[in-house]
């Protein structure tokens, strides 16, 4: 497995899993909520340096993002509700892209080649 963009890492806590949000979010959702999280900001982080994304947003087909997260493209919706209000999502008018946001994109993401960032 090759690092996609390996100049785009972002800041992750060694406790981010008793975060009062994400502890809100798993227990009214289940622990695949937070896997479904970080599924998410790593594809926000992978499209930043390509241009693809800018603050923290990122546009995809619908079938990518059920795909990355191991879901029907029925049950995307419920499952891009249970990562809100940390990441936002809107859906295009003909339910084939989604428009995901990242609430605190300048405070996750560094970019630095990662030797350097060590």
């Amino acid at each position: 497995m090759s690092i996609v963009n390996p100049y785009c890492w972002f800041k992750h806590s060694a406790s981010s899993r008793n975060d009062d949000t994400l502890q809100g979010l798993i227990a009214a959702y289940g622990k695949q909520v937070y896997m479904h999280y970080f599924v998410l900001v790593e594809l926000v982080a992978e499209q930043s340096k390509v241009g693809r994304a800018t603050n923290g947003r990122l546009s995809a087909s619908s079938r990518r993002i059920a795909r990355e997260l191991s879901v029907t493209t029925r049950a995307l919706a419920g499952h891009l509700s249970a990562v809100h209000p940390l990441i936002t999502h809107r859906y295009s008018a003909d339910q084939l892209s989604v428009n995901l946001h990242v609430a605190n994109f300048s405070e996750l993401f560094m970019f630095a080649p990662l030797e350097e960032s060590r």
